[in-house]
């Protein structure tokens, strides 16, 4: 991600640990997310860098109190596990993560 200025202020980084993919978010030069899961599935647990789990996102889920209105739509479906005080980085990392299965 960049800046205004076009500098460089956050990336992601893959690797793999006992066959899980790991995508963690740098911010400056913390890490700050971590998608870990199962990336044929679809599914990556979403924890700070504190270990806490935010959220759980599912590749093409679809919602089962509104099928017809989703059931078309590619994307994430997220189960948020924190609701409160969401930091945009959060949400930019979540962006990035459904922009790259597009």
């Amino acid at each position: 991600m960049q800046n205004r200025q076009g500098h460089y202020v956050a990336y992601t980084k893959d690797t793999k640990n006992k066959g899980k993919q790991i995508t963690q978010y740098i911010e400056h030069d913390q890490w700050r997310w971590s998608a870990e899961g199962d990336a044929v599935i679809g599914h990556f647990t979403i924890t700070d860098q504190d270990g806490a789990t935010w959220a759980i996102i599912k590749r093409g889920a679809i919602p089962t109190e509104a099928v017809d209105r989703f059931e078309r739509m590619p994307g994430y479906l997220v189960e948020w596990k924190k609701r409160d005080n969401i930091p945009a980085s959060l949400i930019a990392f979540l962006f990035l993560l459904q922009s790259r299965d597009r």
